[in-house]
């Protein structure tokens, strides 16, 4: 059986209308778009926290989830609009005339809103990679801006199709009305529309998959363990349920232009698919940011502790003062840029104010025997006899899902003369 927006006079004509009492879907699809524009929000909310406040590591990516609210609910609104005012919820031939015109324009914005909610977050997971591949190698950086290049060229090429695939362009949602049809024969001239949209489902669909496979060309580069590289394989293996909600899209938009007339009815199948993968994608492109979050929910505090205690590099123990963080957030509070920086951190048990006596005139930071009698070190030890040489070898970061840098490759910092310190005075580093 043929199908598509063009209906035939005839089958037209057969049809059965019931503008007073019709069956529809029920309003299974407004709860949908509700429950995930609503997860969508607080996912993008946690996610500009953590990068803003906490990791302090805002980027351009962040800033595209954000932009990508707009459409993504306005996607929302066209949506649950079409389904309780413009018929979508009917069978074709139970819809108004009037009412049908008000559908295709409906489709018209929700194809091109999609195409923009979709675009921004492949662009926007894309630079998300870009931050984290900034030392695997120059092939994968390229590939990246290639796979970004692809996307936006992709967008640009449908919107323009799309405003001028009929002539004019109200023909494209006058072609549902059957009586318009009749009256203006030759008056009017579309592009194949069912080929166009099977196109660009298909090219939609090849971007999904290209997008969940190049993260794994990166993590197994990555300088992690094993378990936390499958940690990130799981996460980003989430990816691929977009690719099947692809799949299935794909096949409803070939079932309605090609087997069936009934276009509103049997297009649910489609507006249900699309709506989890736009917002499924954007919670997913959300995942790195969350596990820092929620890292810092499972430590108790928003930035790591100070902890005096021992600690053991390569089977040999050292007493002194050293970071004590979550495995998932060692990087977020705050990161030297060397192991040696690492192993000069003071961390003390007690709640002391350093800038109570950093700026008391009595006291000399570079002389710790003005410390001796002072309450507050009475049960601390300090240990300032490490030079460079005792330094324990560089240390390899167990942050695995962010990336503080610009992700250019660095020059290594030139190590600096042996000298000892002052815990005291080396503190002020970290205010």
């Amino acid at each position: 059986m043929p199908g598509g927006p063009h209906v035939p006079l005839e089958v037209a004509m057969s049809w059965k209308s019931n503008y007073v009492n019709p069956p529809t879907h029920g309003s299974g699809i407004v709860v949908e778009e509700s429950i995930l524009l609503g997860l969508c929000y607080l996912t993008v909310a946690l996610r500009v926290y953590t990068r803003g406040f906490l990791a302090k590591n805002f980027g351009l990516d962040d800033l595209l989830i954000i932009m990508n609210l707009i459409p993504l609910t306005g996607f929302a609104a066209i949506l649950i609009l079409a389904f309780t005012k413009y018929g979508w919820d009917k069978h074709i031939w139970d819809i108004p005339p009037d009412q049908l015109v008000q559908a295709r324009k409906a489709m018209f914005a929700m194809e091109i809103i999609y195409l923009w909610s979709s675009s921004t977050t492949r662009i926007s997971i894309l630079l998300f990679y870009r931050r984290l591949g900034g030392s695997v190698s120059q092939v994968f950086r390229y590939t990246v801006y290639a796979a970004i290049a692809s996307v936006m060229i992709y967008n640009i090429g449908y919107n323009i199709f799309a405003f001028t695939q009929c002539t004019p362009l109200n023909a494209y949602w006058n072609m549902g009305n059957a009586f318009w049809l009749l009256a203006h024969q030759g008056d009017w001239k579309c592009a194949d529309e069912a080929a166009a949209v099977v196109t660009a489902a298909a090219i939609s669909m090849v971007q999904d998959f290209l997008v969940c496979i190049l993260p794994m060309a990166l993590f197994w580069h990555l300088k992690i363990s094993f378990k936390q590289k499958l940690a990130l394989t799981g996460i980003f293996g989430v990816g691929f349920f977009l690719c099947i909600c692809g799949i299935l899209r794909m096949i409803y938009i070939i079932k309605i232009y090609f087997y069936t007339y009934d276009m509103t009815w049997v297009s649910l199948q489609i507006w249900i698919w699309s709506g989890i993968e736009s917002h499924v994608a954007i919670i997913v492109a959300s995942l790195p940011a969350l596990n820092h979050f929620f890292g810092y929910v499972k430590a108790g505090k928003v930035v790591s502790g100070l902890k005096y205690g021992t600690s053991r590099t390569g089977g040999s123990s050292r007493k002194g003062y050293d970071q004590t963080t979550s495995q998932t957030n060692s990087q977020i509070g705050y990161e030297s840029k060397t192991a040696e920086a690492y192993d000069r951190a003071i961390h003390v048990t007690h709640d002391v104010r350093l800038e109570e006596f950093v700026n008391d005139k009595r006291y000399d930071l570079y002389n710790p025997s003005d410390f001796d009698d002072q309450p507050w070190t009475n049960s601390s030890r300090f240990d300032d006899v490490e030079t460079t040489a005792e330094r324990t070898p560089e240390q390899t970061s167990t942050t695995w899902l962010e990336d503080d840098t610009s992700g250019e490759e660095s020059a290594p910092e030139k190590p600096g003369p042996e000298r000892k310190y002052s815990g005291f005075a080396d503190s002020r580093r970290f205010y």
